[in-house]
């Protein structure tokens, strides 16, 4: 079986992942650890890849609110680190936000 094939049928499930980590309660925690965050990232940048291909398209269709509110508007929300950061280091805050909105250079769940 060729590997699209089979990314087909994975698909559905890594953006099944990607929500479930999204929206579960200790997303901060998850955000804050290595291991989790790596994890989260290397999943997003799989589903970035496959959303450009055409034999995706169907899939990301269907699961289109799920991908934007349940696992965008979640992974982009400001956490309580960032809020403490706002008033202990507002230029590192600022140099955060630059990064997510414009330079998109760190391997963080936002960027």
């Amino acid at each position: 079986m060729p590997l699209s094939v089979k990314m087909v049928v994975l698909a559905p499930h890594l953006i099944q992942t990607c929500a479930l980590m999204a929206t579960n309660q200790r997303l901060e925690y998850f955000v804050a650890d290595e291991t989790y965050s790596e994890l989260m990232v290397s999943l997003l940048d799989i589903l970035i890849i496959l959303s450009g291909q055409q034999a995706f398209q169907e899939i990301f269709i269907h699961n289109k609110a799920k991908l934007l509110v349940s696992i965008c508007m979640n992974m982009i929300k400001t956490g309580e680190s960032e809020a403490t950061l706002i008033l202990s280091d507002p230029q590192e805050f600022v140099n955060l936000a630059i990064d997510c909105c414009d330079k998109q250079k760190s391997m963080t769940v936002k960027t």
